[in-house]
């Protein structure tokens, strides 16, 4: 096998392995181990990557013992031969903690998943992409723990740092904005302790950081759930008002904002919200296209 073969399967088997087509993973890997053996030893870096793979393949068919047992000897190799603190060694960890934690043996998971972050972070550096990932490990073991509360912390700190690094519209931190969505949503509408949360994450993020304008987000699609219309109003007065000074007037971000106040003064029963909702719609229209959702958002006011 040429080495361009050898690349094209393993491309091959990597997708594989993380979308939705585990089981053919295992077969490819298994392949590749095979053949990449006829020629180094199988505690070699480019085998022991496979092995990795192959473990994770594994456990994300459903084989989880075999595909733990498979993690754990893939990181004590990678450990020994290219050392503790290589990427090569915590991708092993993080897949194995991950392993672990769909397993339900959340102990042993959190407690690599928060060793190799904070070792990531030193050697890498906070806003490094790996170490952000690692970060991520954590909130989704805490949260499948039921530590929900830990895992909406960890996963705003992942968001601000990832909107640091990247920017607001790179993917990985869309997928950061919407896993603390989905967690949030997964939390009790306690609106003294969102408040409390909320006033330390203002602290600790500041004010416009993308992890206090969800969580007021949040808290304001609870005040609207209860009843309170007036007050969550007044929270998507302030969400628009930030999202203005952090991305402008004329920003998907802040008219996605204005949208959402206007549906509430509309539904507290002032009509001059109509006109305004279409003039959002025309406004997104012309920035990001008709068929944005936005403009449906705007426009289809039958409730």
């Amino acid at each position: 096998m040429t080495e361009r073969e050898f690349g094209a399967l393993y491309e091959r088997a990597v997708a594989a392995a993380d979308g939705g087509t585990p089981e053919r993973a295992v077969e490819l890997l298994e392949d590749l181990i095979v053949r990449r053996t006829v020629d180094v030893d199988v505690d070699d870096a480019q085998v022991i990557d496979l092995r990795m793979y192959l473990g994770r393949a594994l456990w994300r068919c459903g084989l989880l013992e075999k595909g733990i047992v498979v993690l754990r000897s893939a990181w004590a190799d990678a450990v020994r031969v290219t050392g503790p603190d290589t990427r090569l060694a915590f991708s092993c960890a993080g897949n194995l903690c991950r392993a672990l934690a769909e397993n339900e043996e959340f102990e042993e998971a959190i407690d690599i998943a928060l060793d190799i972050y904070e070792r990531r972070a030193e050697v890498f550096g906070e806003l490094d992409n790996g170490t952000l990932n690692s970060l991520g490990h954590i909130a989704q073991i805490c949260f499948r723990a039921g530590l929900k509360e830990q895992a909406v912390d960890f996963t705003a700190e992942q968001l601000d740092r990832r909107t640091e690094a990247f920017g607001e519209n790179d993917e990985r931190t869309e997928t950061s904005r919407y896993n603390l969505e989905v967690m949030m949503s997964g939390l009790d509408f306690d609106e003294a302790a969102l408040r409390a949360k909320l006033a330390s994450y203002e602290d600790s993020h500041g004010e416009d950081s993308e992890a206090v304008l969800v969580l007021r987000a949040h808290i304001a699609s609870g005040l609207e759930r209860v009843g309170r219309l007036e007050d969550a109003l007044a929270e998507r007065t302030i969400i628009e008002r930030l999202r203005m000074e952090v991305h402008g007037e004329v920003a998907i971000p802040t008219l996605a904002a204005a949208a959402k106040r206007l549906h509430l003064v509309l539904r507290l029963g002032d009509s001059r919200a109509v006109a305004q909702l279409q003039a959002v719609a025309i406004t997104v229209a012309r920035i990001a296209g008709p068929d944005h959702p936005l403009v449906s958002y705007c426009t289809d006011l039958d409730w």
